[in-house]
């Protein structure tokens, strides 16, 4: 009757938690579950007869047995719950202090849980971050983008993964990595698992780099020359529009062409051979230098002039080789012109040359013979002038005026001599041991008579010993007779 009134009295009291449980709740389910084994248990208590003292002995030992055997299974059960709790927080800990930041999404759109990384990198905290719309931390013109590929998950049940610009709390904009899978609930719906990566230093080293590849690409492009690179086949990469106006052909023509159908290799004395020999060799580009003057071929199969030069490049550790060009047909074509226009001028320059020289060496003669009378008609004038009898007034007004038109011929006739020796560059010099009294004795008979007809007394010093100077007599005549002249003339 105990065991009766136990299992109603249990029986009542899971009816009263039952009424207060929900019946799809683990609460209710467990309850139902100990209700149960209760009336089992009343079952058998109400179904035992009386046991014999042997038979509860045996039942005590049995018990006794199973009480251990539960202690040591509830003792594995805490070691694995403790384990358990162990692994539970080295996962958050994980899952808190990741590089990348997690988030679960709902299928409302709505934060469900966040870590600490996706927290700071939105910049603001986990708690404001729960139940915020994922979206208003996108940039309004990725949203499209995030809203396809958040379709092409939930339809395909494929990861996605795009690069979005987001935004953090404060409005600052970053590049981010996203990329999520779904999973589908038991209770029905769905979550989206988020990862979010950082990919703003990234992104800016790729936007610097295309920069710098348009950049380069314009440089390329803008060059005057054209600008031919080829791989270490020798097969065409880069072909420049300068290249394409200079042999008549698209780039799409020559794209992986072999660069011997622009320039024939027998027309480039530093061309395949050598440029493999630099690649085999492992030497720089500023040792391979200027290629020098080769042969290009048009469109038409027609060659003209080019001047190359040839670079080595190793991009990406693969070796290139980069050949600028110039069409140099213009340019030979004027150098030709000047050539001949030179040898013209030199074969004009030789007889006016000639012309000078004979000119030169008619004045030089006709100057000599003039000389030679001019002196005799001048001597015989000044002994005229100052023999016995004295000429008469008359007669002297005639001899002074055949002497001045003598000595200015004679002075122009010296000026012309010396003129025609330096321009035949036969002007020399014959040094001998002179007397120089004799030298101004000379000059003396030569300019007394005009210094007296002035005025103006000359007076030579005479030397106590003879004295004899190396020099050319004729040089050292015209000096003197120079400073004598202008001595006279300027006398006042």
């Amino acid at each position: 009757m105990t065991d009766k009134h136990e299992h109603d009295a249990a029986q009542r009291t899971l009816t009263s938690k039952g009424e207060v449980a929900s019946a799809n709740s683990p609460h209710a389910v467990r309850r139902q579950a100990e209700a149960r084994l209760l009336k089992r248990a009343a079952q058998i208590l109400d179904s035992i007869e009386p046991l014999s003292p042997e038979q509860t002995r045996q039942t005590l030992h049995e018990l006794q047995v199973h009480q251990i055997e539960l202690e040591m299974q509830n003792e594995q059960l805490r070691d694995a719950q403790a384990a358990l709790d162990s692994e539970r927080a080295r996962y958050f800990d994980l899952y808190d202090l990741a590089p990348v930041g997690y988030c679960t999404v709902s299928e409302q759109g709505l934060i469900e849980q966040a870590n600490l990384t996706v927290a700071n990198l939105l910049g603001t905290t986990r708690t404001e971050l729960l139940k915020q719309r994922w979206t208003r931390f996108i940039h309004q013109e990725d949203a499209d983008l995030y809203y396809l590929h958040r379709k092409k998950l939930v339809e395909s049940g494929e990861p996605q993964s795009c690069e979005l610009r987001m935004m953090k709390k404060d409005g600052t904009q970053f590049w981010g990595q996203w990329a999520a899978t779904v999973s589908h609930l038991t209770e029905g719906g769905l979550e989206l698992r988020t990862v979010l990566s950082d990919i703003t230093v990234r992104r800016q080293a790729e936007d610097a780099r295309l920069k710098s590849e348009a950049t380069m690409s314009g440089l390329v492009a803008s060059l005057m020359d054209a600008l031919v690179a080829v791989d270490a086949n020798f097969h065409i990469t880069v072909f420049n529009p300068a290249a394409e106006r200079m042999f008549g052909v698209s780039v799409g023509e020559v794209l992986g062409s072999a660069l011997d159908r622009l320039i024939p290799a027998r027309s480039v004395p530093a061309h395949s051979d050598q440029m493999r020999r630099y690649a085999q060799s492992n030497i720089s580009s500023r040792a391979m230098g200027q290629a020098g003057r080769v042969f290009g071929l048009h469109a038409d199969g027609s060659e003209f002039p080019v001047d190359a030069s040839i670079a080595q490049l190793e991009v990406n550790g693969e070796k290139m080789f980069t050949v600028m060009l110039r069409d140099i047909s213009e340019r030979e074509r004027l150098q030709q012109l000047l050539e001949e226009r030179n040898r013209a001028l030199e074969s004009v320059t030789a007889l006016a040359e000639n012309a000078n020289r004979a000119k030169s060496e008619f004045l030089s003669n006709m100057s000599h013979e003039l000389r030679t009378p001019l002196n005799s008609i001048l001597g015989f004038a000044q002994l005229i002038r100052s023999g016995s009898p004295p000429p008469t007034p008359e007669q002297k007004g005639s001899v002074d005026y055949i002497l001045k038109a003598g000595w200015y011929l004679l002075a122009l006739i010296n000026e012309i001599l010396d003129l025609a020796v330096i321009e035949s560059g036969s002007l020399s010099l014959s040094i001998e041991e002179l007397s120089l009294d004799e030298v101004m004795d000379d000059c003396q008979v030569m300019f007394e008579q005009q210094a007296l007809a002035r005025g103006i007394r000359m007076s030579f010093p005479r030397f106590d010993a003879p004295c004899h100077v190396h020099a050319d007599r004729k040089r050292v005549t015209q000096v003197l007779s120079n400073l004598l002249s202008n001595a006279i003339k300027y006398n006042r």
